[in-house]
């Protein structure tokens, strides 16, 4: 509902108004569900953590290392996407008021990969699972930089969205059969805050590209490569015996 909306919003009241609408709604659903609606967090128990945990030992544990340089290509890929496909069909001389349709429809095609994609962890492990989606992402960028007809249009938001539905429910449940304790939160914090620097790269890069060039074709077939490595090296990872973290026995292997 979210892009075609704007879209309408933008054609009735304009894109500044739209803006102030977008900026009050926020306020009023974000903080007031943060301030009114959570519980408090009224928790005494601490655990006891069985070992030191440190950014070191994360940066000698390859299997963290390889899956981290994944997840930020395949986030650097699709920020860089997101930013820039309603432009990409546009340029090729698709109206607007179809993109953002399609656009939706794609964020309402994820909504099954958010369900199966873990469901289907008890047959396949997270890595192999999130690796086949980060490759069918892949291919679905590959559409965008084509991006000359409708199939090009209505192939890359479906495919986007069912894959990269399955994309970060998938995470979690990786990082959580590799590490656990009480400070599972910092190791995953410290994968996020590598995975926002490289993903907020992804627009602007693109954007460059795309003035050097004069075009979209190359910058985002760009990114379809980058997607590539990133399937590659999930999948790596998955392979890998990873090093114990914060004093923990390393409970993957191999077949994780």
């Amino acid at each position: 509902m979210f892009i075609p909306g704007i879209e309408a919003l933008v054609g009735r009241i304009g894109w500044r108004s739209t803006l102030r609408l977008l900026a009050g709604l926020l306020a009023v659903v974000g903080v007031g569900t943060a301030w009114w609606v959570l519980p408090p967090d009224t928790s005494t128990h601490q655990r006891a953590w069985p070992g030191r945990w440190s950014l070191a030992g994360l940066a000698r544990d390859r299997r963290f290392v390889l899956y981290s340089v994944g997840m930020v290509l395949s986030l650097f890929a699709t920020q860089g996407v997101i930013a820039h496909r309603v432009a990409r069909f546009e340029e090729a001389g698709l109206a607007l008021g179809v993109v953002a349709a399609w656009a939706g429809l794609s964020s309402l095609a994820s909504l099954p990969g958010r369900w199966l994609g873990p469901m289907a962890t008890v047959r396949f492990s997270p890595t192999a699972l999130q690796g086949t989606a980060v490759a069918i992402l892949a291919v679905s960028v590959g559409l965008l930089a084509v991006g000359s007809n409708r199939f090009h249009l209505v192939g890359h938001f479906l495919l986007f969205g069912l894959a990269f539905g399955a994309v970060l429910p998938l995470r979690a449940l990786a990082m959580g059969s590799w590490y656990s304790g009480a400070r599972y939160g910092r190791v995953m914090g410290a994968q996020w805050t590598l995975v926002a620097l490289g993903s907020a790269a992804g627009p602007a890069a693109v954007g460059l590209a795309r003035d050097r060039l004069g075009g979209y074709e190359w910058p985002v077939a760009g990114l379809a490569a980058a997607y590539l490595a990133a399937s590659g090296l999930i999948l790596w990872a998955g392979r890998s015996r990873g090093a114990p973290v914060s004093g923990e026995p390393d409970r993957g292997g191999p077949t994780d």
